[in-house]
């Protein structure tokens, strides 16, 4: 048996989608949120579908157990949609965070400019005093298995000897779901330490049974950065948590399998 019939989600790449954030403190209020916005006006131009993100408070009344929920915008999201009305890319921008969801990916470096110029649009009109403390990356894989369950060998699928699952998942043949999370400090590019998870999901579907990878890592500086000068950091924690992404992979995947996703 080959893998012949194991299809990746976008031809060429397994990707669904990839996330990628930066977050600050302490949180700004909404006065300085518009601010923040308006000073990305231009980039956002390009994502013409707006949505505020809302929360709920929920206040006690001291006099007795009667409960209000108030509404409170806490960011906008900013989207682009294909002329199909898919998602291909989304800002959010909250009191704490900018996130860049990517439905659309095709190349990290292709990728990486059209981030930097949003970041440094969001980090550089923070108000005066607020630091980048988080940068992050998550990314959604998947492959599809057009072939019998029962056909689909994991033991070619993932190596045998991952650090990342147990060699029972290897042997199933039922659907099945692997977590593995773990903290890793490092000093490269700058002081942070890293909280890195590794969800694997055999599962059934409409269109077969299908692996779904989510990988997610989180930096979270040892010495917070001042928000103005903050840009190389991020994208050097950026890169480098991209590097990891790719190790895990190579880690978790056999030759095979990543040779059908150009990660050989």
């Amino acid at each position: 048996m080959s893998l012949d019939r194991s299809y990746p989600h976008a031809g060429n790449h397994s990707i669904q989608n990839a996330v990628l954030a930066v977050e600050w403190a302490p949180e700004i209020d909404a006065n300085e949120l518009a601010v923040v916005c308006e000073s990305a006006h231009e980039i956002l131009l390009a994502y013409p579908k707006v949505d505020p993100l809302q929360t709920l408070r929920l206040n006690v009344a001291p006099a007795g157990p009667s409960i209000a929920s108030i509404p409170q915008v806490t960011g906008y999201a900013y989207s682009r949609l294909s002329s199909s009305g898919v998602l291909q890319k989304q800002i959010q921008i909250g009191r704490a965070s900018c996130l860049i969801l990517v439905s659309d990916y095709k190349r990290w470096k292709d990728l990486i400019g059209e981030v930097k110029a949003i970041f440094a649009k969001v980090t550089g009109n923070l108000p005066s005093g607020v630091t980048i403390t988080t940068a992050g990356l998550q990314y959604s894989d998947r492959f599809v298995w057009k072939g019998a369950a029962d056909e689909l060998d994991l033991a070619e699928v993932f190596r045998s000897n991952s650090p990342y699952l147990t060699p029972h998942a290897l042997r199933c043949k039922q659907p099945w779901h692997s977590h593995h999370g773990y903290f890793e400090a490092s000093e490269d590019p700058v002081s942070f330490n890293g909280l890195n998870n590794i969800n694997v999901d055999v599962v059934d579907g409409q269109d077969g049974r299908a692996i779904q990878i989510l990988t997610a890592h989180r930096a979270s500086l040892q010495t917070p950065v001042l928000a103005i000068d903050a840009m190389d950091s991020v994208l050097a924690l950026l890169d480098a948590l991209h590097g990891l992404n790719e190790s895990v992979f190579k880690q978790l995947l056999s030759e095979q399998l990543l040779g059908k996703i150009n990660l050989s």
